[in-house]
């Protein structure tokens, strides 16, 4: 097995900055997106759910509400544990006023330990009463998103927890050089204090010691922004960063558009979509031809491809 190739000292400063260059062009897109109100599918749920969370108050069915929403943009199936949101909900407001549990997400941001256990108990239970499963995703979203509301107080936000982010972070620390794994406990997840000490060491490997707000988005903010589109491209699934009509248009230029099966002429099995689509997203060709956010897309596949 070759060995890998460790990158030098340039290499790491040009693709550190070939970073910077790509995070800028997404705070520019999502802001353009909020200007012009020409959305994308992230683009509208993020406004959506940053409304939720500017309007009203913080009542035990206010939470309710946030989480509902967040667990149906972000798929995370809260709604399928029966008392799942009311325990959440609970846990949540245990803390204290809004803005203790503010101050206590940005301790976790920061490195302190969740010592609350809002990361790590279950919350719901199954039609035996048996209970769930930990719900870090949606708690770190939850999270993520209380922390946006104040950039001033807040200015690295919260890191989202998420599978995409944790795949794609290996390909990004060895473009820079950063060697540590992400360590997983005994059930086969990573802790939220371990996922945040590693997205803190690439936080600090881009941008530096500082905390302030890169191009008026946390930290935090526009690093996830960041992985989470790396990682969509690397499992080829790009629906939630185009319109309705640029995915009809990309799906055109896939060849896909009103294919009811995929099937491999070699196994006569069924493609996968995204097994399908991946390749097709590679240097030379342009996928996104026509699109009204053709050159952003073609920037993020450029840059993916390098990882």
């Amino acid at each position: 097995m070759a060995e890998k190739t460790v990158p030098t000292a340039n290499q790491i400063a040009q693709f550190r900055q070939e970073i910077l260059d790509i995070m800028k062009q997404i705070a520019d897109d999502i802001l353009a997106e909020s200007k012009n109100g020409a959305y994308s599918q992230y683009g509208n749920q993020r406004d959506i759910i940053s409304r939720v969370f500017q309007c009203g108050g913080y009542t035990r069915g206010d939470i309710i509400m946030r989480l509902a929403i967040l667990d149906e943009f972000y798929s995370t199936n809260l709604d399928r544990r029966y008392f799942g949101f009311d325990e959440m909900a609970d846990a949540i407001l245990s803390l204290g006023t809004r803005q203790v549990t503010r101050n206590y997400f940005y301790s976790i941001a920061c490195g302190a330990n969740d010592s609350q256990k809002l990361f790590s108990r279950t919350y719901g239970i199954h039609k035996n009463g048996y209970p769930f499963a930990v719900a870090t995703s949606l708690m770190s979203k939850y999270a993520y998103f209380e922390l946006l509301q104040d950039k001033k107080n807040y200015p690295l936000g919260f890191p989202i927890y998420d599978s995409l982010v944790q795949d794609i972070y290996p390909k990004v620390c060895a473009k820079l050089g950063i060697n540590r794994k992400m360590k997983y406990n005994a059930k086969g997840n990573v802790d939220i204090e371990e996922y945040v000490y590693c997205l803190n060491n690439l936080r600090v490997a881009i941008f530096g010691n500082n905390i302030n707000l890169f191009n008026g988005f946390q930290q935090f903010d526009i690093l996830d922004a960041y992985l989470w589109r790396m990682g969509k491209f690397d499992v080829g699934n790009l629906s939630i960063l185009l319109s309705e009509d640029d995915y009809i248009q990309y799906i055109k230029n896939m060849g896909l558009y009103n294919l009811v099966t995929l099937i491999n002429p070699k196994t006569n099995k069924k493609f996968d979509f995204e097994h399908y689509v991946k390749p097709k997203l590679l240097p030379p060709s342009n996928p996104f031809k026509g699109c009204t956010n053709e050159k952003f897309m073609l920037a993020l596949r450029d840059h993916w491809n390098k990882l």
